[in-house]
């Protein structure tokens, strides 16, 4: 039996990958999309009023651009960024599913070099306007971070269709790149997001993303610490409810000695929404001396949500510290009962303790302003 499905899209097939490609199992999007003709679109080029004005709140200053759109790359400042649009080789292995459709459907995609630190924020805003279930939006970006450069990138998705991005960083020396990811998506939205990063020596790659709502979300995220005391950090929190289905998928490979890396992701799920994490950390054999650290935690609110978590370590090297986990439980009720004796109410003492619960990971975060994005976008979903 064939691993993959048909998408059609302007009315071509594409293979894409099914239930039966293992990091795939627990994805609905063959039930999804299998049977829907699809047509590409050109994703928004303004920003939302509702959106402006949180990001003014927060953000006050910031860099925007939109998805494939070179023209508002155009107006970042040439002292800090080189833009450009470089053309797309489309790969022959059509088992790259989702990332081979993006490529086949841009015959170039916006790069940019960033070649010294930006005093702001650069904010990346794609999406359809609408809720067409078969309107299809294709952005293609690649960020190059040169030596030492430090850049906080905030990634938004927003409003309905579906959405497959590609996005990649590449990091020289000593370059830190913080990656936040959020979302605006209407409850029948789709996004696939194929993102990876490579860390040079002394890099660092730090992610966080919440997520919330939408018919399914799939983020693939792949990491590869290429020289030593490169370092990545993936913290991902999610608080979904209805029939909303995330996918976080995960590789981090370690590449050479005295590399480390720490992942967490945690999620809240109330009514019959599910949360998959699929995470691997592989350390080569030539990669002695190095640190990883795994855990994926779920809380869960309704009888009927789900979460199905499958962390690995594929480890060649003997010198190592690594080590992976999983927990997947309802909210503990001595805390629960603790709170009410307090003068809480079980509702309140719920939403107490699922914000304590996400919260943990936004408040790792060292820019106050980008806490406080978060801050705003997070919130608890369940009976009040």
């Amino acid at each position: 039996m064939s691993k993959n499905f048909n998408v059609t899209i302007d009315g071509k097939n594409w293979q894409a990958p099914s239930r039966k490609t293992e990091t795939w199992r627990y994805s609905p999007a063959q039930d999804l999309l299998g049977d829907k003709a699809l047509t590409s679109k050109d994703g928004m080029k303004q920003i939302p009023d509702d959106l402006r004005t949180t990001l003014d709140a927060t953000l006050g200053d910031y860099d925007v651009i939109f998805g494939n759109d070179i023209k508002s790359a155009e107006q970042l400042s040439s002292d800090y960024y080189n833009v450009f649009t470089a053309n797309t080789i489309t790969p022959l292995d059509k088992n790259l599913g989702w990332a081979h459709l993006n490529q086949a459907n841009n015959a170039e995609h916006l790069c940019i070099n960033i070649t010294q630190t930006p005093p702001k924020p650069l904010v990346l805003i794609y999406g359809l306007n609408g809720d067409a279930p078969t309107d299809c939006t294709h952005p293609n970006l690649r960020l190059d971070l040169a030596h030492n450069v430090n850049l906080s990138f905030v990634e938004i998705m927003i409003g309905g269709g579906i959405s497959n991005a590609l996005i990649e960083f590449d990091l020289e020396k000593e370059a830190r790149l913080n990656h936040y990811v959020l979302e605006m998506l209407n409850q029948n939205a789709i996004h696939i997001g194929d993102v990876s990063a490579s860390c040079e020596a002394g890099a660092h790659y730090h992610h966080l993303s919440l997520l919330q709502t939408g018919a399914m979300i799939r983020r693939d995220t792949k990491v590869m610490l290429e020289n030593e005391q490169a370092h990545c950090t993936l913290n991902g929190i999610a608080s979904l409810t209805g029939n909303s289905n995330l996918d976080n998928s995960t590789l981090i490979q370690h590449i050479s000695p005295n590399t480390t890396s720490s992942e967490q992701f945690r999620a809240i799920l109330d009514d019959e929404s599910v949360h998959n994490f699929q995470g691997k950390i592989i350390v080569k054999q030539e990669a002695q001396q190095t640190e990883g650290y795994q855990m994926s935690r779920a809380m869960l609110l309704s009888d009927h949500a789900r979460a199905n978590h499958k962390p690995e370590l594929e480890i060649y090297a003997d010198e190592v510290k690594c080590s992976h986990g999983s927990t997947i439980g309802a909210p503990d009720n001595d805390q629960l009962f603790y709170l009410q004796t307090r003068g809480f109410s079980r509702q309140q003492a719920l939403k107490f303790l699922c914000r304590a619960f996400l919260s943990e990971l936004i408040g790792m975060v060292d820019d106050e302003k980008i806490q406080a994005l978060f801050n705003h976008f997070a919130g608890y979903h369940g009976d009040e």
